[in-house]
């Protein structure tokens, strides 16, 4: 068995962005607002998806493609089904994420600012839906998982193939970027394992996971079926 991953989730009745431990999270959502932004939910059957489909395409394309396996990955049938939120700057939308939704849990897919998006806008698109949640008395909101590279308690351990897999799966992920990223609304952080029957298969499935994150097939239309690239 080994640790992979992170998963950071807060309690949104819980949630107050004035917490001292939130005060690098604060400075970024005020620095987005006062440029104008504003964070609102949005209607699943009047997306404004042509300016979506243009921002994801910049995102893909600034980050080497859209992610597959346990990623999200855009596209119109799955938006429509989940709550989304966007970043305005008048009448340009600069950004949106979304979340796979349910009465007991709201789980970050995807976070997609503009490649030009004013500093703080990802972090105001999450604020923006932890108060909703609030509001709304959702008991758990996840920002889904940040990858783990290890502890550093074992120095023999340091190059050694487990640690050389984690860092793998960190890359293919986005990087500790994303664990600092989350980190600044001060979650929970509960530990996500892969397992398997020996060492040279839990090393060979590894090997298999970063493959499909960093490679994943053709995008499956869950409508008709068909096989479609998308992100680039």
């Amino acid at each position: 068995m080994l640790q992979v991953a992170r998963e950071a989730w807060l309690v949104p009745a819980d949630y107050d962005l004035g917490a001292r431990s939130r005060r690098q999270l604060r400075r970024k959502v005020r620095h987005a607002e006062k440029e104008g932004l504003e964070f609102l939910p949005a209607d699943p059957s009047a997306l404004p998806l042509a300016q979506m489909a243009r921002i994801n395409a910049g995102w893909a394309d600034a980050h080497g493609g859209e992610r597959g396996f346990s990623m999200g990955r855009f596209h119109p049938s799955i938006l429509a089904h989940q709550r989304i939120y966007l970043a305005w700057q008048g009448t340009e939308l600069c950004g949106f994420v979304s979340f796979h939704a349910s009465a007991g849990e709201w789980t970050l897919d995807l976070m997609r600012p503009a490649t030009d998006a004013a500093d703080g806008t990802a972090h105001g698109l999450i604020h923006a839906a932890l108060m909703d949640a609030k509001t709304l008395g959702i008991p758990r909101l996840s920002l889904a998982a940040a990858p783990f590279q290890g502890d550093g308690s074992d120095p023999a351990q340091a190059d050694g193939p487990v640690t050389r897999l984690q860092k793998r799966l960190s890359g293919r992920t986005g990087g500790l970027g994303l664990a600092r990223f989350k980190a600044m609304f001060d979650p929970n952080w509960e530990p996500l394992y892969i397992t398997a029957p020996s060492r040279w298969k839990l090393l060979r499935s590894g090997a298999e996971i970063a493959r499909a994150i960093a490679h994943p097939e053709p995008f499956r239309d869950p409508q008709d079926g068909r096989s479609r690239r998308l992100g680039r």
